[in-house]
């Protein structure tokens, strides 16, 4: 009898939950493998960062660099789109944000041994948004390799924020008391507005590729102002996606801050880093931001 009713429960199950179920029983098993295949990547240090250039757009000058995760699994240099969907959610994303946050600390250090002072940004899920003690982690990185703490950018997705404000901005009030930089990535893409962004210490804002390529009369419109909107508000504007000289000439003709892109430079193991600062501008510690940021702080010092 009971193993009757339970067929027939299966049979009044929509066709969607059963599709659902099917799909996660066949999903775990590589999901597990996965899982357990990067927790021994961490403790193996087969976690690196490449890092992308970002130039000042007026002159052309090196601001400094994005660093992007990757995972060197059997050899081969994997992207986070790859492992990140199946890690966030889990106690390995901490992990894995501690591993990033130290790595681009302790590479920020040698190039400022080295006689260069480059800015880095770091990704951050919202996960991380969620720990209360991601500011405490920051904070004690910057310490132990002895950095001022405005050399440090960490970028958020518009998302990340809004999925849980009131925790967002106790965290991003932290790090921002810090010294450190806040930039929001992706911006275009969510549903939020500049001016509802405005409320958290937001330094800069990264608009999205899918605004910076596309060379229509109503996009460009657009991205002209989203530019003038948020240096209006006294943040930075970065254009990121910028893969042909023109679309930097337009950019530089609409004064927008900061330029990244593979026509700028692609994304380099920190050991090629050197070679390719030979072959541009070098980094100056002295040149100032294009536009000044909202907030004055006192960065952190050692």
């Amino acid at each position: 009898m009971i193993a009757g009713l339970g067929v027939l429960w299966l049979l009044f199950l929509p066709v969607t939950t059963r599709a659902t179920m099917s799909i996660a029983r066949s999903w775990t098993p590589g999901r597990r493998r996965l899982l357990s295949d990067f927790r021994r990547g961490l403790n193996r240090d087969e976690i690196e960062l490449l890092y992308q250039p970002q130039i000042r757009s007026n002159d052309g000058s090196v601001r400094g660099f994005e660093a992007l995760v990757r995972w060197r699994r059997d050899g081969k240099l994997h992207t986070p789109d790859t492992f990140l969907p199946v890690v966030e959610g889990t106690a390995l994303m901490t992990d894995l944000s501690d591993r990033v946050i130290e790595l681009a600390t302790a590479q920020l250090a040698a190039w400022r041994r080295g006689g260069h002072r480059p800015r880095v940004s770091i990704n951050l899920s919202a996960q991380d948004l969620e720990d209360d003690t991601l500011a405490e982690r920051i904070k004690a990185a910057l310490t132990r390799h002895q950095l001022p703490s405005d050399q440090l950018t960490i970028e958020v997705t518009e998302t990340a924020i809004l999925n849980d404000t009131e925790c967002a901005q106790h965290l991003l009030t932290e790090i921002s008391a810090l010294g450190v930089q806040i930039a929001v990535d992706d911006f275009g893409t969510g549903h939020s507005s500049i001016s509802r962004l405005h409320q958290f210490p937001i330094d800069e804002v990264k608009i999205d590729r899918s605004f910076v390529t596309p060379t229509d009369a109503q996009t460009r419109t657009y991205l002209k102002a989203i530019i003038r909107f948020t240096q209006a508000l006294g943040l930075r504007v970065v254009a990121e996606g910028i893969e042909e000289e023109e679309t930097l000439t337009f950019l530089r003709d609409l004064a927008c801050d900061i330029a990244q892109g593979y026509h700028i430079g692609r994304p380099l193991p920190a050991g090629q880093i050197q070679d390719w600062l030979s072959h541009n501008t070098p980094l100056n510690a002295t040149t100032p931001n294009p536009t000044p940021t909202r907030h004055d702080r006192a960065p952190i010092t050692s």
